[in-house]
């Protein structure tokens, strides 16, 4: 009998690790090299504060953080295509990636590759292939390897880089994240001319008052939108986003001259094992045996960045605020990358505690 290998690596503003160097020394740098190390690398089941989601529609836990990216559903939307629907009646994930509800269309092009298809037909060397010719010999897999077991295949790897033109600040002090103390950047209200340019970035949406707003930050990737949101969330992350859609329909604005703007840094590498699709039997009634999704995640001065993989291997009503407006993201908030226009995003991560956020260090003076 035929066994199913699902493995779904996933990152934004966050790179994984490469699996081979560079030979070359006027080469690119790869996307793990451009991601650099990150300050969080754990396994889901390391994590207390933390869920992960296959699919939109998955319900937001007051204090927990709640991480998505598309790369699990590109995988399952191949798989479908390959075999048919995969059979209902199973656990809940089943059901909401038989949905379908994001797809390549939001996406561009040059950003992903998915594929299906026999590793005794060489599927494995032609992604590589693929992924060498579309991201000019950049792309770092790990879960792509000739190790994976015999049979079918799919396949999805994901890779954004949302840079800014102009750097934030990144302030030598801490800011408070419901009482941790986190690493952060933007812009001072005492704002000097380099950090003039890098808040000319920034779209303020629907200002209610402090604890209430839509920002949207400008990044060099033409066509993606980063936007960040401090709100009170719906009951489901697909329904919090819908929210913070209907309030970017509102007429932006340029951050005030008195507004300071902090947001904690963000940079973690996560793996999670998806076991409740482990046995699941598709493609000619043979099992699902492994089910994993890695996303790297990185946000900080700089930008946002995004990389994820997945592959699955078949084996043969407010209160106006009258204080100063501010944007500091020290309470619960959205982090959303989209392309432009379409319908839904390709990441989403609402952070509900610090679990995944940078601590601030002091730094210690040099002697």
């Amino acid at each position: 009998m035929k066994r199913i290998t699902i493995l779904l690596l996933g990152a934004l503003t966050c790179l994984s690790v490469a699996c081979r160097e560079k030979e070359a020394s006027d080469s690119k740098p790869t996307h793990s090299e451009i991601m650099g190390a990150p300050a969080l690398d754990k396994g889901s089941d390391q994590l207390q504060q933390t869920e992960f989601t296959a699919y939109l529609d998955f319900p937001i836990t007051s204090g927990k953080n709640l991480i998505w990216c598309a790369t699990m559903q590109l995988a399952w939307n191949e798989l479908i295509d390959k075999c048919g629907e995969i059979p209902k009646g199973g656990p809940r994930i089943v059901q909401e990636l038989n949905r379908g509800i994001v797809t390549k269309s939001d996406l561009d092009d040059s950003s992903y590759v998915a594929v299906v298809g026999e590793t005794a037909e060489g599927v494995v060397r032609r992604t590589q292939r693929e992924l060498e010719t579309k991201f000019h010999e950049q792309a770092s897999p790990e879960l792509l390897n000739e190790d994976l077991p015999k049979g079918l295949v799919a396949y999805s790897y994901l890779f954004k880089d949302l840079s800014f033109l102009n750097h934030f600040l990144r302030f030598n002090s801490p800011m408070e994240f419901l009482g941790f103390q986190a690493l952060a950047f933007g812009f001072s209200a005492a704002r000097n001319a380099e950090e003039q340019q890098a808040a000319a970035q920034v779209t303020v949406y629907d200002y209610r008052n402090s604890d209430d707003f839509v920002v949207e930050i400008k990044t060099r990737s033409s066509g993606d939108r980063l936007i960040l949101a401090k709100v009170h969330p719906d009951s489901t992350l697909h329904q919090t986003i819908a929210q913070v859609a209907h309030r970017l329909l509102t007429k932006g604005m340029p951050p005030q001259t008195e507004m300071r703007m902090e947001i904690p840094l963000i940079d973690f590498r996560l793996l999670k094992d998806y076991d409740e699709l482990v046995g699941l039997r598709t493609c000619g009634a043979n099992p699902i045996v492994l089910a994993q999704q890695m996303i790297r995640f990185k946000l900080d001065e700089k930008g946002a960045k995004l990389k994820s993989e997945a592959v699955a291997d078949i084996a043969s009503a407010d209160v106006e605020d009258h204080s100063p407006p501010q944007l500091i993201f020290d309470k619960p908030f959205l982090v959303i990358m989209e392309r432009q226009g379409r319908p839904h995003p390709y990441f989403a991560l609402w952070i509900d505690n610090s679990e995944l956020l940078v601590p601030f260090v002091e730094e210690k003076p040099k002697q």
